[in-house]
């Protein structure tokens, strides 16, 4: 008996021993950090990274939820969960409201300050991999898997229109400084603006050669940015004006490796 009680409690040391490193790294996402690093946000599978408007909160979208943190001190603020696998995430102008689409096709909205649920917008067919809101702040733009860009309101969710055209996933939206345009950027080796109060097509930007994985405005609204990347190839960004239409002032190249997000 003796014997048996020795040989249970040595396995259940051993046990522990094997599982507390896992579990301290798992609960501690400062450990083992190196000496130039600050600190380690999000957990599970990180897949987008926004700053608050005023700069004072950072949303991590990730694979178990949306993490907020306290930029001054980067400490966990909230884990804003219900909706898994986050694939996308978007602060409003005024900071108030959070969206994030989900790889379940799906669109949350939550309160920022509480963390509480707002509401869901549902019709997409593929996982929503970007969202944004206009500059107003009463509409939300969403790409997905499915090939389209959608138009929401962001007060009752009511969806607006559904733009389509692309041949590929959409993967980028992003309104123009005066919220007039869209801006949508795919798979299908283009980049498309679109009227935001009708869903007019206005025009398609052409000569990637490769997924375009993002799309930016300047902050005047007249030059629009696209990034590009694929296997074997020098990955690029290119720069197109407003004016006269479709005209390509400048690319980039050179990356080695996948080229997903671009600054104004």
């Amino acid at each position: 008996m003796k014997k048996a009680m020795f040989f249970n409690l040595n396995l259940l040391l051993f046990v522990s021993a094997l599982c507390l490193p896992h579990s301290f790294a798992q609960d501690s996402p400062q450990w083992g950090l190196p000496e130039s690093a600050k600190a380690c946000l999000g957990k599970g599978i990180i897949r987008e990274i926004q700053y608050s408007p005023d700069g004072t909160r950072l949303a991590v979208a990730s694979s178990i939820g949306i993490w907020l943190y306290d930029t001054a001190n980067h400490q966990e603020i909230a884990l804003l969960a219900g909706h898994t696998s986050i694939e996308s995430v978007a602060f409003s102008p005024d900071g108030g409201t959070i969206a994030g689409g989900s790889r379940g096709a799906t669109i949350q909205l939550w309160d920022a300050d509480t963390g509480e649920p707002l509401r869901s917008f549902t019709g997409h067919r593929s996982k929503v991999t970007s969202v944004v809101f206009s500059p107003d702040g009463r509409k939300l733009a969403s790409a997905s898997g499915d090939y389209t860009a959608r138009l929401w309101r962001t007060d009752t969710g009511q969806h607006l229109r559904t733009l389509k055209g692309h041949a590929g996933r959409v993967s980028s939206v992003v309104f123009s400084p005066d919220g007039r345009t869209l801006a949508s950027a795919s798979g299908d080796y283009t980049a498309r603006l679109w009227r935001t109060d009708t869903g007019q097509h206005l025009r398609t930007l052409e000569g990637h050669t490769l997924w375009v994985t993002s799309v930016v405005f300047s902050p005047d609204g007249r030059t629009h940015r696209k990034c590009e990347c694929g296997r074997n190839h020098p990955y690029m960004g290119r720069r197109y004006r407003e004016s006269p239409a479709n005209a390509q002032e400048a690319y980039v190249w050179g990356h080695e490796r996948c080229v997903q997000s671009r600054w104004s």
